[in-house]
Order: structure tokens, then sequence, then C-alpha cells
């Protein structure tokens, strides 16, 4: 299998997606800011029970929708209806996150750094950017 075709497959996936958005290339901090049109706490179906939280809201600028995933606490502390302000990071590839949710420890990110991969990674992010749709 050519390594290129290997790495897309590799890509393909929405963890290492979302692995490559936190860890390589650019990553630029944004304010997130809006009403709060929706609080919403998902169950599992499936075995293990896991339960997450989003909050839609209305953003500020460009006032399209935008659906985050945030914790228990959080959400916990959020009303519908009112304004809603944080940090988030965009990633190389241009999705959202939150600084406190980042994969990899600090002490694990130098021996990333090195590994012998990330050329092609950072290639393959950048080739990637010619589809990330334009933020307002």
């Amino acid at each position: 299998m050519p390594p290129l075709l290997a790495l897309i497959l590799t890509l393909s996936t929405a963890p290492y997606l979302l692995l490559v958005n936190m860890s390589v290339g650019r990553q630029e901090v944004v304010k997130v800011r809006g009403t709060i049109l929706e609080l919403t706490k998902h169950v599992s179906r499936k075995p293990p029970t896991t339960v997450s939280y989003t909050v839609t809201l209305l953003q500020d600028a460009g006032g399209s929708p935008l659906t985050l995933y945030v914790s228990e606490d959080e959400f916990l502390r959020l009303r519908e209806g009112h304004t809603y302000v944080s940090e988030w990071k965009r990633g190389c590839l241009g999705l959202l996150y939150q600084a406190a949710l980042e994969p990899i420890p600090a002490h694990s990110k130098l021996a990333l750094e090195d590994w012998e991969g990330w050329a092609e990674v950072n290639q393959a992010c950048e080739a990637l950017q010619q589809y990330r749709v334009p933020q307002h």
C-alpha cells in the first residue's frame, strides 16, 4: 500500500482527524460568542453508556448556528437565551476544540514532534486547507 494512501485511510477516521486537528499545524485561539438556542444532553443507547453535552448557539459574528460539545460542569451553568462567551482553539483543519480537551499531555508532544511521519501529515493537512469552510 502506498504511504499516501495509508495516510489518507488513517486520517479518514474521526478520532485521528481530531488528533491531527489539535496537534499539527497552526492553532488559532478564537472567541466564540452567541445567544444560546438549545442545550442538549446525549446519552448513548449501547453499552458502555456515555453522556455528552452540546450547546447550540446563534453566533454574534455571522449569525449562523454553531453546536459545540461542552463539559458537564459548563453545561449545568448555561441557560437557553443567555449569551455564551468562551475561548476555543481552531485547529489546522478548521475544527473548534477547547484547550482543556487537548488529548496529548505536554510531555508527550516532545516525543511526537520527533516522529518521522509528521512531514507527510503536515502535507496532507495543508492539502486539506483548501476544503475548509470559511469562518465569518
